[in-house]
């Protein structure tokens, strides 16, 4: 049975092997056979036969010959000319007249002799009977085993638990900087493993966008036409008086959106191919003024090879008169950029490309990518809303009155932010990276990423998770500061918040310059400086040590508590109970705030010295 991808190579065969084998014209090869699997994939998905919608997608590419012309590729000698069209043969019609005489039979071969010596093949050798097995019926009776005493089995298991729990204490009083030393290392490595496995999903995952953006920009590339002359021009200019929105419908056509001080909106369109009916096509109902790309290739091919651009290309170019106040909407399936528009709603939304917007003064602006990076610079916006599929967002030196940005498979970056209310940054599978930052208040999702924030002012509450990353916040001032991750470390470094809860199911939380707070681990180390401390500080873990700095003049209560581990309490103390897994009591005459540590199996150590 011949499959797509062998009729795909059968029907390239025939006009590729008519030229040259060059690194060209294989890379070209590759590429239709690619496109062509596509076109036909679509049309089997309409409804069409596998081997019809080859032979349609074959028809619909076009010439290969021009494309092997323009590449300069060369027709080996005596090879015809022209795209061979799959056929089928026709079957031959009976000939009339006497049949055709038939051959004599061809003789039967000579028997092959027996070679000397060899057994008979046709008699198989007797296999020997099996011997009766004895009889047994007349051995002796086995003895019976002797019945066990009776035993008191949970006497037994008490005692035997007993002598287990003072073998472990003995263990433990006679070997603790051993085990301490064991459960270090034990944790060093898991650690380092988690760190390692993060790293290396971090590492493919940088390493797919690369590949995704180096292809992206190939294809790029090949679309654009910085160094071509179009084939064909069209240009549309259109009086506003009556327009109150725009909307412009392209399919894969870069679009370029500039500001005019005309008076009229002006739409260039270029191509490489002269054919009136790639003309974008408008009309205007209800005050909307709406235009339609014209006719485009079933799939456009577009390739860039040595620099040179094959296939079908197209530009767009749209100047907005900057009296226009009206919405403009603007649909592609390439690559948008918009650059000093000022005073209209603005959105865009594309399929495939990028979004580059540039020194915007608009009253909303709302964007939208499927597979393509969005970069906002110099924007002042009312409300900003973005998002992406698979695609970063990027952002330096916007404002905006409400911020709301939205990746599942890319990085979010913001510099130099200003947000007037809420913002709110969220992304599946992708790193957060905020500096400089102010807004009313912040919420910082990352499903499987790290989170990073810088020199934050938020008037409210900033929420920062993760799934499986890090996190690293500071310096920041807000009112509230929410920080969990599932399988990361915490690090907060000058965080200025009344109201402060860190919380890691798997990793260590290191806080510098805090005033207090709720910090969380269950299988962790909490390493805690509250050189100022003003509100009460809570640490807990299942499984670490926890270490906290204090100024020497803090006043303070203490509630100290190890299952399995020492405490060093604070100096100064006054204890209202002192035991050794146990100390509660106080430092100073006047206490400000209290500091609950906890640890299920590790050590506590609190300096105020």
């Amino acid at each position: 049975m011949t499959t797509k991808h062998t009729q795909i190579d059968d029907l390239l065969e025939r006009v590729f092997g008519q030229y040259e084998a060059t690194a060209e014209s294989r890379e070209l090869r590759e590429e239709i056979a690619s496109n062509l699997s596509d076109a036909a994939d679509d049309l089997i998905a309409a409804g069409s036969e596998p081997a019809t919608a080859v032979t349609q997608a074959f028809a619909d590419f076009g010439s290969i010959e021009d494309l092997l012309a323009e590449l300069g590729v060369q027709r080996l000698a005596a090879a015809p000319r022209g795209n061979l069209a799959p056929t089928v043969p026709p079957a031959a019609p009976a000939a009339a007249g006497p049949a055709t005489p038939v051959a004599p039979p061809t003789p039967a071969a000579p028997e092959t002799a027996a070679m000397p010596g060899s057994p008979d093949a046709t008699q198989t050798p007797g296999i020997p009977d099996v011997p009766d097995l004895p009889d047994l019926s007349g051995s002796p009776d086995i003895p019976a085993a002797p019945q066990a005493p009776d035993v008191d089995i949970a006497a037994i298991r008490q005692a035997a638990h007993v002598a287990a729990a003072k073998a472990v204490q003995a263990a433990k009083l006679a070997q603790a900087p051993e085990l301490d030393a064991i459960r270090q290392a034990a944790k060093n490595q898991a650690k380092a493993a988690a760190a390692a496995g993060r790293a290396s999903a971090a590492h493919a995952r940088n390493q797919a966008k690369a590949a995704a953006h180096d292809a992206k920009h190939e294809a790029t590339l090949a679309a654009r036409h910085e160094t071509a002359q179009p084939a064909r021009t069209n240009t549309i200019r259109v009086s506003l008086a009556d327009v109150t929105a725009i909307a412009l419908n392209y399919a894969d056509d870069p679009i370029i959106i500039r500001a005019t001080e005309e008076a009229v909106l002006t739409i260039t369109e270029e191509f490489g191919k002269n054919d009136p009916a790639l003309d974008g096509h408008y009309d205007l109902q209800n005050g909307v003024w709406t235009l339609t790309h014209g006719k485009r290739p079933r799939h456009e091919f577009r390739m860039l090879i040595n620099g040179q651009r094959l296939g079908f290309w197209s530009q767009i170019t749209v100047a907005v008169p900057t009296s226009f106040t009206g919405a403009l909407q603007v649909t592609s399936s390439a690559d948008i950029e918009a650059a000093g528009l000022h005073g209209l709603p603005l959105r865009l939304t594309t399929a495939n490309g990028d979004v580059t917007t540039t020194d915007l003064f608009v009253p909303t602006l709302a964007i939208a990518s499927q597979n393509g990076d969005v970069a906002f610079t110099q924007v002042k916006t009312g409300g900003l809303t973005a998002r992406s599929a698979n695609g970063d967002l990027a952002l330096h030196s916007v404002m905006a009155q409400s911020l709301r940005l939205t990746t599942a498979d890319g990085d979010i970056s913001a510099s130099a932010v200003t947000v007037a209310t809420a913002a709110a940054l969220t992304t599946s599978a992708g790193d957060l990276t905020l500096q400089t930052l102010r807004a009313g208040s912040l919420d910082l999702q990352s499903g499987d990423g790290d989170v990073a924030l810088q020199d934050a002012g938020v008037a409210g509450a900033i929420t920062a998770a993760s799934n499986a990353g890090e996190l690293d916040l500071g310096p920041l001032t807000t009112a509230a500061l929410t920080a969990k991750t599932a399988d990361g470390d915490v690090a907060l470094t000058a965080v200025t918040a009344p109201a402060l809860t860190v919380q890691t199911d798997a990793g260590d939380i290191r806080a510098s310059a805090v005033t207090g707070g709720s910090f969380t681990t269950a299988d962790g180390d909490l390493t805690l400086d509250a050189s100022t401390l003003r509100e009460d500080l809570h640490a807990v873990t299942n499984a670490g040590d926890v270490t906290v700095r204090l100024a020497p003049t803090a006043s303070f209560t203490f509630a100290l508590a190890t299952g399995d581990g020492h405490i060093h309490q604070p100096s100064g103390a006054t204890n209202t109970r002192h035991k050794h897994h146990h100390k509660d009591g106080q430092v100073g005459a006047q206490p400000t705030a209290t500091l609950t540590v906890q640890t299920a199996d590790g050590d506590i150590a609190i300096h105020n010295a």
